[in-house]
């Protein structure tokens, strides 16, 4: 039987982004049953009730951008709403939708033990929604789609739902109306007539703990455990066009917004030696480094030490996990200090996910894999001239061009597109409108011009060629690739390389594997 590819989501892009909501509501007026089926349920996860105090909100904090998993601090506003329904509000945002311990979504867990409806709604930069409902005996049922599209915190949306829905016993019908109409409309009617717009910045209050009216607040911990020694490593600093990197170990590079590896091997050793410090057991299999988003910045509290410059590494975007990271530039070495032992096992499978990657089960014509080029840059483009291999990456304000067999050189502009022949290769170079140190942005109508270059002199020559096309992709076929992640984008003409990546920033290329013939 074939199998129809999933349908993915359009978002709504008539309508100005920028709108960003949550809200928990369940069909009850008993605010004692449902303290109490809250309390109930996080002293079952593991949590102990703590006194709520204000805080520091971090630059990538997890009550804000984590989940209930790697958040050691739950916080929640309940209090009444409209129409008969109680009004949640909780830091982490999402915390009572998610799948909880047992792997049954909390909104669910609570709706049983009240047995009533229960509802969550989560609207993402006006212009994605996911919708979460519970029946009094306990099911959820999802719809919609978030930014990373059909899955909503590893828990897949069925295809005929992917349109947000939020209907059903004690919904007024100008919810879905406005929803029909905007995503952010069908949220804003929510509040108006379940809530109250004095619930859209409560989960803000509760990261930072300031007071909330008319709302019972409560305030849960992970018990406290003794955090291992400090971690010392190398450490290098490197200044290039997209600003510093540190270079931990020789070969383990952090940016101030991506975390990677020079390779897989130096990635390995590195996570083997994080995985012995915390005492986590790993088995690795090194694929090609997959990098993972992570942010620098100055940590709420800590302790300042004498000699070191201490920030707090966040590292992922969808939960993650941090360490203090305690820089000695002058002396050559660094230090990293678990800020959660409770997080110890997320920690090194992030890190391992990140910097090591692992192998394809299946069989591989593509093998041994390297890296193309080791400049940090937010965009790239590849493919080969015959048998050469031809990369262009983002600097700022210009393009670095690497032929192989010849010195890198610069074009001004931002490759956009590339095509070859075993000759020639041709660019797409455009001026961005938007330039900042981490990204660029272009409109349809920026200034964008045709460069053609011939690969054996280097002759380089505007061209009056139009609009490109793309060289020919290998979209659709199989991955025949030893490494998780790799999407081949160019062979070699004699078919003996090819040029994958797993990004828009990091490519790789690696060798045809030719089998063995046993006599």
């Amino acid at each position: 039987m074939r199998h129809r590819k999933a349908r993915r989501p359009c978002f709504d892009i008539q309508r100005p982004m920028g709108e960003w909501g949550q809200v928990t509501l369940f069909r009850t007026d008993d605010l004692d049953a449902l303290e109490r089926a809250i309390r109930n349920l996080c002293l079952e996860e593991g949590l102990v009730a703590v006194p709520y105090v204000r805080r520091k909100r971090e630059t990538w904090d997890r009550m804000q951008y984590g989940t209930g998993a790697t958040s050691d601090r739950w916080a929640l506003a309940i209090g009444a709403g409209r129409g008969g329904w109680s009004v949640v509000k909780t830091a982490p945002l999402e915390l009572l939708a998610e799948p909880g311990t047992t792997r049954e979504h909390r909104l669910g867990l609570i709706a049983r033990v009240l047995g009533c409806e229960a509802l969550h709604v989560s609207l993402y930069d006006g212009t994605a929604m996911v919708s979460a409902q519970a029946s009094p005996t306990g099911g959820v049922v999802l719809s919609g789609y978030s930014m990373d599209g059909t899955s909503f915190h590893g828990v897949e949306i069925a295809e005929e739902r992917l349109m947000p829905r939020i209907e059903g016993p004690g919904i007024p019908p100008s919810i879905m109306e406005a929803l029909e109409h905007f995503t952010s409309d069908g949220f804003n009617e929510l509040i108006k007539q379940l809530a109250g717009e004095h619930w859209l910045d409560v989960s803000l209050k509760l990261i930072e703990g300031d007071e909330v009216p008319s709302a019972r607040v409560l305030s849960f911990a992970r018990p406290s455990m003794e955090t291992m020694p400090p971690l010392r490593v190398k450490l290098a600093v490197e200044e290039h066009p997209l600003g510093t990197r540190y270079v931990l170990d020789e070969g383990i590079w952090i940016t101030d917004s991506r975390i990677d590896a020079a390779s897989s091997a130096l990635g390995a050793d590195f996570v083997a030696k994080v995985a012995r410090w915390l005492e986590v057991p790993v088995a690795l299999e090194p694929g090609v480094p997959r990098s993972l988003f992570c942010v620098r910045a100055q940590p709420g509290e800590y302790t300042p030490r004498d000699g070191f410059e201490t920030e707090l590494l966040s590292l992922g975007d969808d939960g993650g996990s941090e360490l203090l990271l305690h820089t000695a530039r002058d002396l050559g070495i660094a230090e990293l200090e678990e800020r959660s032992p409770h997080q110890r096992r997320h920690l090194v499978a992030r890190l391992t996910h990140a910097l090591v990657g692992a192998r394809t089960n299946g069989p591989a014509v593509y093998r041994d894999f390297e890296r193309v080029f080791d400049e940090p840059t937010t965009h790239a483009v590849g493919t080969f001239a015959g048998e050469r291999l031809v990369t262009a990456w983002w600097r700022l304000g210009r393009s670095a061009v690497a032929i192989e067999g010849r010195e890198v050189f610069e074009l001004p502009g931002l490759c956009t597109a590339i095509s070859a022949t075993p000759r020639q290769v041709t660019l797409a170079l455009v001026t961005p409108s938007h330039v900042n140190g981490r990204s660029q942005g272009y409109r349809q109508d920026d200034h964008t011009v045709t460069v053609v270059i011939d690969v054996d002199t280097g002759f380089t020559q505007a061209s009056a060629q139009g609009a490109m096309q793309p060289p020919p992709g290998v979209e659709g076929l199989p991955s025949l690739c030893d490494a998780v992640g790799l999407e081949p984008v160019a062979y070699s003409a004699s078919g003996a390389r090819c040029l994958a990546r797993t990004d828009t920033r990091s490519y790789f290329v690696g060798k045809r594997h030719v089998a063995r013939v046993l006599p």
